[in-house]
């Protein structure tokens, strides 16, 4: 028996899976479906700090059983790599307690949305501006 073929039941499903892992925070938006964030290197060293920054936005479409998905990774110098599927996708190591089932790759959240929106009838389409996840 499979879960019901539903936007709802897709954003439900898709929230359980982020906030399995607690190095990250996914949350409804308000111009968008959800919002996914994630801090996957927060370091100070004697050089100075680092931060890297990785941030996500998704709508799903129900007439057309598509989710439009948006993702972004910068880091401290407002350097940033958005959008291009499977790009710099090379996972590194765990990230944060409790992830030791997760790695973290700048790609292996496509992954899991891909993976969640396959068992609701969605297919993902990856778009290179925010404002195409957005309503």
């Amino acid at each position: 028996m499979g879960l019901e073929p539903s936007r709802t039941a897709f954003l439900t499903d898709l929230m359980a899976t982020f906030a399995s892992n607690p190095a990250y925070t996914a949350a409804h938006g308000t111009d968008t479906d959800m919002v996914i964030e994630s801090n996957p290197v927060h370091g100070t060293w004697g050089m100075g700090s680092n931060r890297i920054e990785y941030s996500a936005a998704l709508k799903a479409v129900e007439a057309d059983r598509t989710v439009c998905f948006w993702e972004q990774l910068k880091d401290g110098s407002e350097y940033a790599l958005s959008g291009k599927k499977g790009s710099g996708s090379k996972a590194g190591s765990a990230v944060g307690p409790g992830s030791s089932s997760w790695e973290w790759g700048y790609g292996t959240q496509l992954a899991h949305v891909e993976e969640v929106a396959h068992r609701h009838g969605f297919t993902v389409k990856v778009v290179l501006a925010r404002h195409s996840a957005t309503w």
